[in-house]
């Protein structure tokens, strides 16, 4: 067991978008060009995402601290927004941009949470004894977070925590890394089933039983499941109710990452197997199930992280450019 101790659009054409291959209808002088970040000592140890329209946030290391920074794109100004001797080692912004989670480490053997608001006011605080954490925030409700905990011969331990109570709860599932749909459902594969769980009441349903991958986004739910040759995606609801379905182009292709814009648009990133050398990162805006537009980007890495107007998005591994979602455009925001 592990020891815990709380401490407080459809369309019918579809377009594939090249960087160079601007929208001519916009004007170019007009165009929004985002400030860059320069890179010396402070390196950015890796992007957070969006705090809003015109803030990433980024963790980087001066003397002997972390620091969670937060730098303007429309302005270039810089600002140390939360700062620790420990190491920062992942920060989750929650999808309403009102709280921040921030893990920390001083040993191999525990891990602390602190949650935020966005004025960098600590709201709860935790030490978790573990030699590796997952966790899975809540996207409809900020107070609900599931934690897999590891031991050093990789036993786990899943619980939820309500960080409004401050109560914490074992759930008995056997995969390590469950997801959320809608307030209180938990979704996990078990072999090539996906079962869908209320943890509140203990109910289990399949809800495939060739699933391959899925994706939650928020209340609703990606599912990707194989027939022979034939890979199918479906989009699902909290309900369990289809919302839209298509074919894969390939059926060795997985997704990497995806966003959701609204609940008729995503935005996703797919890899594939391949043989003719590398292949440059993909995303393709789905709406309503329908392919609109396809972004061929050189970006390493098919991560994917969008503002929250819907307009642009962080892209690749080090999420270290924006792609202007309207015209295709790719520019680096860091140097």
């Amino acid at each position: 067991m592990i020891s815990l101790a709380l401490l407080l659009v459809g369309c019918e054409q579809i377009k594939t978008v090249k960087p160079e291959e601007l929208d001519e209808s916009v004007d170019r002088k007009e165009a929004f060009i985002p400030k860059t970040l320069p890179l010396g000592e402070d390196e950015p140890r890796f992007v957070a995402g969006w705090l809003n329209e015109k803030q990433i946030l980024y963790v980087d290391h001066q003397e002997t601290a972390d620091r969670l920074r937060s730098f303007n794109i429309e302005t270039g100004e810089v600002h140390t927004m939360f700062s620790d001797q420990n190491n920062i080692s992942e920060v989750l912004i929650h999808s309403s941009k009102e709280q921040v989670l921030i893990k920390t480490a001083n040993d191999a053997t525990e891990a602390n949470i602190v949650i935020l608001n966005k004025d960098m006011n600590v709201l709860d605080e935790m030490t978790i004894e573990s030699s590796e954490l997952e966790l899975e925030w809540n996207a409809v409700d900020s107070t609900q977070l599931l934690i897999s905990a590891f031991q050093e011969d990789w036993s786990f331990q899943v619980m939820r925590y309500d960080t409004k109570d401050r109560m914490v709860q074992p759930i008995e599932i056997d995969s390590p890394f469950p997801k959320w749909l809608g307030e209180e459902q938990i979704v996990y594969l078990d072999n090539n089933e996906l079962i869908n769980e209320k943890s509140s009441v203990n109910e289990k349903e399949v809800l495939a039983t060739d699933a391959v991958e899925f994706r939650s986004l928020a209340d609703q739910l990606l599912i990707g499941t194989v027939d022979g040759e034939q890979k199918e995606y479906t989009l699902i609801d909290s309900h369990g109710e289809e919302q839209y379905s298509w074919q894969a182009e390939n059926p060795s292709e997985m997704i990497e990452d995806i966003e959701s814009i609204d609940e008729d648009n995503i935005i996703m990133s797919t890899r594939a197997d391949v043989y003719d050398g590398e292949q440059s990162a993909i995303f393709v805006h789905m709406q309503e199930g329908q392919e609109v537009k396809r972004y061929e980007t050189d970006t390493e890495g098919g991560m994917i992280d969008c503002s929250p107007d819907g307009n642009s998005c962080l892209i690749g591994y080090s999420l270290d450019t924006i792609l202007q979602l309207d015209t295709g455009e790719t520019v680096k925001w860091t140097e």
